[in-house]
């Protein structure tokens, strides 16, 4: 694509330089009405003083305020009659506009209130404050005072025309900045020039349009209440940031086209190389900032509709029309010329090697030691040299003239025909200078992700803030028994009573246990395995469906796990938002949790999506309080900066760990309170216990599922391995009733042993469903229990009959037979 529309610039680029360049002009004519004024007030604001200045006149809003003061020595009674008389002759005042004088309580000095016929960021206004204040000045000396003007008109008259006054200094130091540092680079004078010229052409079509729209109401974008003057502080801003933007895209775009011609290319065939290199780079990078500063523009505020409007449209008008058009016509128009630069200027400047020649030095005494000794080398007959040849890289040179070995006579004498002999040893120099050139590539795709997540950040945190917008989660903490907790999480899709046990479901299915029917069994929510569900059955296919709840049928909360450390962070929280649900789990590294951060904060604002995001945490940083630290300051930093923080805390890498419970539990006291705790793969009852004992909220595990596949059913006696033959004959239930508050009874373990000898998949699912209606009623038993202030007796009543039998909660060992057609 970009090597066509090279094509077609260059091979007759004075239409298209005219076009842009004519565009460019006709965008800017508005900017002749341009007004700068200090205008914050919000639409509502703006309605009330419309309707005040309609009825009493532009000016009663901001009017101005002249003090007379005697400085201990003048006559106040004739300085503020005289100046009283020298005001009502001016004009632009409103009829009986100057009220006053009001003297002070000692009677040395006195105030007037001026109230003009304008408003207060009209041009009528400031020129009314310059003859005031020459008024001013005139009565002073002659009746020995002080008079000053002031108020809201007179602060605003005064900052505009200061920052006003300084902008072509500002705009001089920029572009002749960019031309000296374009020099340095480019080796040339015009391309510079031409660079800065179309530069300036694309502020002032900015300015042009900003005034269309936020002055005139083009289109009936903006509504009457929110026109009014430029913020006076824009064109600073926006001539800075779209500066550096440009001269980004101008590097990218015309480094390759110098280093084209640099190595010999003719300055059209440079031009084309450069912008089929260059276009995509410049393409991607103006369409990301476009859409950066294009979301600012759905704000409420106007000041930030007027800064992301402006910062857009200077993009679209630079990139587009100033990089991508108006640079390559205008130097296949000039053809070689576009490359002058004289000796003498030549010499002076720096040189910064942007060809690659310091590369290639460096790299020649390499390619030295690759020759073979002289006394090696076969004699060699010289044959014609080859014409010159462009390589595919990044070089333009001249294949050396091929040589052809001549082979070492034999004994008798007798020639040896040119062309025999052994071949010469070839090295291949490019390898390194590709392995070097992927590794910058990786570079700067690492390096564009964080900037397009900074900015997104930027973005998003701007419209939240502006709108208001929380966390779609909340928590509250009912009832308290030491360090465990009772309370309740509310979401989108239903409340969630904690502690809660949550059901580990992959790939969004529990075997033998029916989504629909998860709730009933006991479960609070579920988690999903994002990460595997985006590949297969794909995200595509399950936002279709209406999200995870539709595909599947869940009817309880469902929490989205993306925090596999191989996963993009971006794209797995984006690929969560499209799979639905509760709750996203970040990634645990400290980068990609701040990315993952970034994208959700975006996503939410773009999508008014219903998902919070939790932080992943290793247990281990119980230990490592900095990394721990660190995490905290990101989420505060966030959420001061107006995104939405971390809702909550996942704790993972727990399971195995004879010191992971004493961790658990000091990594929950440096925590935040008022965040819900959830901890991930807990192994059996007593470890579900423990996590609420350190003040965890919900307890998630596959246990129910991975203990039926291995014959094992949990009991309030302790497991039993019903799967094994002493089980044949019993025909109590698999748990007694009595085991636990609210239990339900279940299958007998004569029957469940018999499906497990004839129907394995059948007494695993049967199994599981048992497992994990345990665990649930089990979590429900100590929330009952800490609502009642009974939560220790509880907890030790049950550990003490689960582990009477054998002392140990050490899980037995099942049998499990799949049976043979």
């Amino acid at each position: 694509m970009g090597q066509r529309i090279g094509e077609l610039l260059t091979c007759k680029p004075l239409p298209f330089l005219v076009g842009a360049v004519a565009i460019l002009a006709l965008a800017a004519i508005p900017i002749g009405k341009l007004e700068l004024g200090l205008d914050f007030a919000a639409p509502s604001d703006k309605a009330a003083v419309q309707m005040q200045s309609e009825a009493f006149g532009a000016g009663k809003s901001s009017p101005l305020v002249a003090v007379v003061d005697t400085q201990g020595k003048g006559d106040l009674k004739a300085a503020t009659q005289r100046f009283a008389d020298e005001a009502r002759t001016l004009p632009g005042i409103a009829h009986d506009g100057v009220i006053g004088p009001v003297p002070n309580a000692t009677g040395d000095a006195a105030q007037f209130v001026i109230v003009p016929e304008s408003g207060p960021s009209t041009k009528q206004t400031a020129t009314l404050l310059d003859e005031l204040r020459d008024r001013a000045e005139t009565v002073g000396g002659a009746t020995s005072t002080y008079i000053g003007i002031g108020g809201a008109a007179a602060i605003n008259a005064d900052f505009s025309e200061t920052l006003t006054s300084k902008l072509p200094l500002y705009l001089i130091v920029v572009v002749g900045l960019a031309i000296l540092l374009l020099m340095i680079v480019f080796r040339s004078v015009i391309i510079p020039v031409i660079a800065s010229l179309g530069f300036l052409l694309s502020i002032a079509a900015t300015f042009g349009v900003t005034v269309g729209f936020f002055q005139d109401g083009w289109l009936g974008w903006i509504a009457p209440e929110e026109r009014g003057p430029i913020l006076v502080f824009m064109p600073i801003f926006l001539i800075g940031i779209v500066f550096g933007l440009a001269m980004d895209y101008q590097v990218f775009l015309v480094s390759r086209m110098r280093e084209e011609h640099h190595h010999g290319a003719p300055a059209l065939e440079a031009i084309r190389i450069g912008y089929r290199s260059g276009a995509r780079v410049v393409t991607a990078a103006a369409v990301i900032m476009i859409s950066v500063f294009a979301g600012f523009t759905l704000s409420s505020m106007t000041f930030l509709k007027l800064m992301g409007f402006s910062m857009a449209a200077a993009i679209v008008f630079d990139a587009f029309l100033v990089r991508m058009i108006i640079m390559p016509t205008a130097m296949a128009v000039l053809g070689e010329r576009a490359w002058w630069i004289p000796r003498w200027l030549d010499k002076v400047l720096p040189r910064i090697d942007v060809e690659g020649d310091g590369l290639r030095e460096k790299k020649s005494p390499d390619a030295e030691a690759d020759t073979a000794p002289v006394g090696q080398v076969p004699a060699a007959v010289p044959v014609p040299a080859a014409a010159p040849v462009l390589h595919a890289g990044t070089t333009r040179r001249t294949v050396p003239a091929p040589i052809a070995p001549m082979a070492p006579a034999p004994s008798g004498g007798a020639p040896v025909p040119v062309g025999t002999g052994p071949a010469p040893r070839v090295i291949s120099r490019g390898t390194a200078e590709l392995a070097e050139l992927k590794a910058s590539n990786r570079a700067l795709v690492a390096e564009l992700s964080e900037l397009r997540s900074d900015y997104r950040s930027l973005s998003a945190h701007a419209r939240l803030q502006a709108e208001s917008v929380t966390d779609p989660v909340r928590f509250e903490i009912g009832v308290t028994a030491g360090t465990a907790r009772a309370g309740t999480l509310h979401t989108a899709h239903g409340a969630v009573a904690t502690p809660a046990f949550v059901a580990s479901a992959p790939l969004a299915t529990i075997p033998g246990v029916d989504p629909a029917s998860a709730a009933a069994l006991g479960a609070g929510a579920a988690t999903v395995d994002g990460a595997r569900l985006k590949v297969h059955p794909g995200a595509e296919t399950i936002e279709e469906a209406g999200g995870l709840a539709s595909f599947a049928g869940w009817n309880v909360p469902l929490f989205v796990d993306v925090s596999a450390p191989s996963s993009d962070p971006e794209a797995a929280v984006t690929a969560a938002y499209r799979l639905g649900g509760e709750i996203v789990f970040a990634p645990a590294a400290a980068s990609g949790a701040r990315r993952a951060l970034a994208e959700h904060n975006w996503l939410t604002a773009q999508r008014r999506g219903e998902m919070s995001l939790w932080a992943t945490v290793p247990v281990r940083l119980a230990h490592d309080r900095a990394a721990l630290r660190e995490l905290l300051a990101r989420h505060e930093d966030d959420i001061r900066s107006g995104g939405l923080g971390f809702g909550g805390v996942r704790i993972v890498e727990a399971t195995g760990d004879p010191q992971a419970g004493d961790a658990v539990a000091l990594l929950t006291a440096a925590l935040d309170e008022a965040r819900p705790r959830y901890l991930a793969a807990v192994r059996g009852p007593e470890e579900l216990l423990h996590a609420i004992d350190a003040g965890i909220d919900l307890v998630e595990s596959a246990a129910p599922q991975e203990l039926a596949a291995r014959g094992i059913a949990l009991t309030a006696d302790g497991p039993i391995a019903v799967s094994t033959p002493r089980f044949r004959d019993d025909l109590r239930p698999l748990d007694a009733e009595g085991g636990r508050e609210g239990a339900t009874p279940s299958a007998i373990r004569a029957y469940v042993h018999h499906l497990y000898r004839i129907d394995a998949p059948s007494a695993v699912q049967s199994v599981t469903r048992h497992n994990l209606r345990f665990l649930a009623e089990l979590t429900a038993g100590a929330r009952r229990a800490i609502g009642e202030g009974r939560y220790p007796a509880y907890r030790d009543a049950f550990l003490h009959r689960f582990t009477a039998e054998s002392g140990t909660s050490e899980l037995p060992t099942g049998e499990v037979t799949v049976p043979t057609a």
